[in-house]
């Protein structure tokens, strides 16, 4: 929600309050935000490591032509933020069918495993 709020915030300020309809917004996001979220949906909280997981989402739901570019922003902690451009100068793809596979064969561990660790 929070991407999608923040999304919303962007377009309303490039194109002025209002003058951009809740379904063409709706539609920009799914075209242009959502795939990047795919990944990030099935694994959870991750803070920096979002940015990349995004990225590599991105990748799983198209590869892009040579010469386009991909934003990436990260919010940070509040204190501070980054915004930086990528230009695709060959193909950029990831294996779908590895990386879904891996986040499949994950084992759902009890808290208690987690705090054995960190004794």
């Amino acid at each position: 929600k929070f991407v999608r709020h923040a999304f919303e915030s962007a377009v309303a300020a490039a194109h002025g309050e209002g003058s951009v309809g809740e379904e063409e917004v709706e539609a920009m996001f799914e075209r242009l935000v959502a795939p990047s979220l795919r990944l990030a949906s099935r694994i959870g909280p991750m803070h920096t490591a979002a940015t990349y997981v995004n990225l590599a989402s991105l990748l799983l739901h198209a590869s892009p032509p040579v010469g386009s570019r991909i934003g990436v922003f990260s919010y940070g902690s509040g204190a501070a933020s980054t915004m930086y451009a990528l230009r695709v100068r060959g193909e950029a793809r990831v294996d779908a069918a590895a990386l879904v596979g891996m986040l499949d064969a994950r084992e759902r561990l009890p808290p208690s495993d987690f705090v054995a660790v960190c004794d």
